[in-house]
């Protein structure tokens, strides 16, 4: 719903008020009575982020690379460092994110065991040693399907190598793009929409996986996170034709 918001939002500046208005209303009444606070929250912090993010290039690096450090810090930090966890709950946020702490500590454990393979794409969860080995009888992670974070989730599948690579095409390209976009005489409106749905995404994977995921459940945000990725390289690239005024 946050990413159809960012639709909404686009069609209102290119095509319909109308119809951008009715997308951007319904996705936000229907976001709402999810009671996903964080994507609520998210959905007004990314536009207003994406504005210093476009405007100020000097603050990209901080909100992009540091941002998602941070975040990544107190929430899997949270689960490894008691005192994260109470700077965490000192700000009013439940220290384990709603039970994930027990999966990243039972992951960020896995991890340690193969940290520059992996052990492939969904081979980790739900294996016979994961579900039936001594884990079980500790934790009750064993019963997820994934790690609720997509950088550990990469570290699962194939290691640093993955990891490594996966920030190149996912940070240092994007902000590659977004420099060259500037030069070539700034955004459109398509582009912004590329721009939020980035912003959104590398921030509530901190949180989920959704990255390099097949699942139904989770398809969409791969796919639309995915087609950013290339409308920024699109935008920077692709030469603008100004049409001539209707007559």
């Amino acid at each position: 719903m946050v990413l159809f918001s960012f639709c909404g939002l686009f069609i209102f500046r290119v095509w319909s008020r109308a119809v951008g208005i009715l997308i951007l209303a319904t996705a936000v009444f229907f976001l709402a009575h999810t009671g996903g606070k964080t994507a609520t929250a998210m959905l007004p912090a990314v536009v207003l982020v994406a504005f210093v993010f476009e405007r100020y290039s000097w603050t990209r690096i901080p909100i992009a690379f540091g941002g998602v450090g941070a975040l990544n810090l107190l929430a899997v930090g949270s689960a490894m460092s008691p005192g994260l966890a109470g700077i965490v709950r000192s700000l009013g946020i439940d220290p384990t994110f709603t039970n994930r702490a027990d999966i990243w500590r039972l992951a960020t454990n896995a991890i340690s065991h193969s940290p520059i393979f992996g052990y492939g794409q969904k081979a980790f969860w739900r294996t016979e040693e994961l579900v039936y080995g001594g884990e079980g009888l500790e934790t009750w992670a064993v019963q997820a399907s994934h790690a609720h974070n997509s950088y550990v989730e990469m570290l699962l599948i194939g290691g640093f190598p993955l990891l490594f690579l996966s920030l190149i095409w996912f940070f240092v390209l994007p902000m590659r793009n977004m420099a060259r976009i500037d030069q070539r005489g700034g955004m459109t409106h398509t582009g912004r929409l590329f721009l939020r749905i980035w912003l959104y995404m590398i921030f509530t994977t901190c949180l989920e996986s959704l990255l390099y995921e097949s699942s139904a459940g989770y398809l969409i945000g791969w796919f639309m996170f995915c087609m950013s990725l290339f409308g920024l390289n699109y935008e920077a690239s692709a030469d603008r034709i100004e049409r001539e005024p209707a007559r």
